[in-house]
């Protein structure tokens, strides 16, 4: 009977050593397959360095342009228009006779002028040699040199008049559409065309006063226009205004572009792109940013494979990346796809990480190194 109940004894010990090496092993065996099945659940995603960049101050604004030089021709004296020498829209020559009017009368007062002189010339000779010979008095010289010198005057006023029947450009460019035929019959200020020197533009535009600092003469500018959208036109800052309007707070600044194919035209509206100063920025692309009410977040991925949810501060934007002045570090890994897929400390599985957010200065970023099709698809599952 000792014998009988010894060996259930030992039955019964060997049984529960069983179970136990038996739930041990099971329980390991589970621990080592738990670990795989967790990575493959890991929600999958694409993920930007964050990169130290040169952002530089731009400054947009809105211009007009003017000629480097303008002008309404316009008549200085009534008369009729006797010739036109110009045709609408013709480049001319500074000094170039553009209209001439009747100017038959003013010949005549003319040709009339020069005779009286060279008739005050002669006698002012005849008197020099008289009274060189005492033949005749030293008061009748002086009062032939006066009236030699009035002949002069009115000489010189007659030619006046005749060149005002002559109107000539002031200044080499182009003349507009002109508001005269011949045989009209024209006044004093009568509008004849407009002229303009497009050699050079000049543009005009406001910058708010906050970047009055950044502003300086010689900083070069981009100018671009609806009229050429595949046009960009470069110049530089000329002069910058002694005052600031006291209503917009804003400062008028002069540009000069260059206008060698006469594209641009006085008037039209331009775009113009400034650049300041350049400082370092840390830099992400621009959809990585979670907004939430007023503030803006993005997701970092720490070593342990956890997306952290991190409130940041943003700054300067600019295509398709954005400044973070505060609660990122250069080297953090920002979710660029599939943050719509995790929350704080979900576990995720990085499938690519993107070069195209360089330290390039303030370019544009480059074609993604993105997963295959296959594995996009898995992201957005």
């Amino acid at each position: 009977m000792n014998r009988i109940g010894l060996a259930i004894g030992v039955l019964v010990i060997v049984a529960v050593a069983s179970g136990v090496f038996l739930l041990n092993g099971t329980r390991e065996a589970g621990s080592a397959q738990q670990k795989p099945m967790t990575r493959e659940l890991a929600t999958p995603v694409i993920v930007a360095p964050v990169v130290k960049s040169l952002l530089a101050d731009r400054i947009e604004a809105l211009g007009t342009t003017h000629a480097n030089e303008s002008i309404v021709v316009t008549a200085d004296v009534m008369g009729r228009v006797e010739k036109v020498n110009f045709r609408d829209g013709m480049k001319v020559q500074r000094g170039a006779d553009l209209i001439v009017l009747d100017y038959k009368e003013e010949q005549a007062q003319l040709a009339a002028a020069r005779a009286n002189l060279e008739a005050q010339q002669t006698k002012h000779e005849r008197l020099v040699q008289l009274v060189a010979q005492q033949s005749a008095a030293r008061i009748e010289l002086d009062e032939q040199i006066n009236r030699l010198r009035a002949a002069e005057a009115r000489l010189d006023i007659a030619q006046v008049h005749f060149d005002d029947r002559t109107i000539r450009a002031p200044f080499s460019g182009y003349v507009g559409i002109r508001d005269v035929s011949p045989g009209a019959l024209v006044s004093a200020g009568t509008q004849i065309a407009t002229l303009d020197d497009l050699s050079v533009i000049k543009l005009d535009f406001s910058v708010p006063e906050v970047y009055l600092g950044a502003l300086r003469r010689g900083q070069r500018i981009v100018a671009s226009s609806v009229a050429y959208p595949q046009r960009k036109f470069r110049g530089e800052v000329i002069t910058i205004d002694s005052r600031v309007d006291p209503v917009t707070r804003a400062v008028l600044v002069r540009a000069e572009l260059s206008n060698d194919s006469s594209l641009l035209k006085p008037g039209m509206l331009i775009n113009v792109n400034l650049i300041a100063n350049r400082t370092e920025a840390l830099v992400v692309p621009e959809e990585s940013l979670v907004p939430e009410d007023d503030n803006q977040y993005v997701y970092v991925v720490d070593n342990h494979g956890q997306a952290r949810q991190i409130e940041v501060e943003i700054g300067r934007r600019r295509p398709g990346m954005v400044e973070i002045v505060k609660g990122l570090q250069a080297g953090d890994k920002v979710v660029t796809e599939g943050v719509a897929n995790i929350s704080s400390n979900t576990e995720v599985r990085i499938l690519a990480v993107r070069r195209d957010v360089d330290e390039r200065s303030d370019t544009r970023p480059s074609v993604l190194e993105k997963a295959s099709a296959a594995t996009l698809n898995e992201v957005t599952r």
